[in-house]
């Protein structure tokens, strides 16, 4: 199962990736296409594209965040504080919260289905809302992905009921 999510992960990320990069091109203008303006649906594929990118890529973390974690721990000297787990706890519903919070903020699944948006222009965004608002986002589907593996690997290890 942990194949099969992962690879999902990466198809749904390079393919996210190649969308945004080829739509890219063609809102940019600069490979010769024979059009003076690219078409909406470059532009919505780019858009949507990259929202898709941002749940994959958290996904993708979420899903190698158990390896990543011990590492991340014996470099920063981590293992050494108190009540460690519980402050990771603490700071996954915080992380969650603000991903929730943000996912609302940008209308996220009215994006995704390129539904429109009432009053989108007055959403204020500045670099360090759109930044940090995308990052928990992010992390929100991380946390997501971290905790299905964990209940598929749980699962697993049950034996059998007969």
């Amino acid at each position: 199962m942990d194949r099969k999510l992962t690879f999902l992960a990466d198809l749904l990320l390079l393919g996210s990736f190649a969308a945004v990069m080829a739509s890219g091109f063609m809102i940019s203008h600069t490979l010769p296409t024979g059009m003076q303006k690219a078409p909406l649906l470059a532009h919505q594929i780019h858009h949507v594209a990259g929202y898709v990118m941002v749940i994959a890529l958290g996904f993708h973390l979420g899903l190698h965040w158990s390896s990543i974690l011990p590492r991340l721990e014996r470099g920063m000297g981590f293992s050494k504080i108190p009540h460690l787990s519980l402050l990771y706890k603490v700071l996954v519903i915080l992380l969650t919260a603000g991903g929730i919070y943000f996912s609302f903020y940008y209308s996220l699944g009215s994006r995704l289905l390129l539904l429109r948006i009432p009053n989108a222009r007055s959403i204020p965004v500045t670099l360090w809302t759109f930044t940090f608002g995308h990052l928990l986002i992010m992390s929100l589907y991380a946390a997501g992905a971290y905790y299905v593996q964990k209940f598929f690997r749980q699962r697993k290890r049950r034996p059998a009921r007969t």
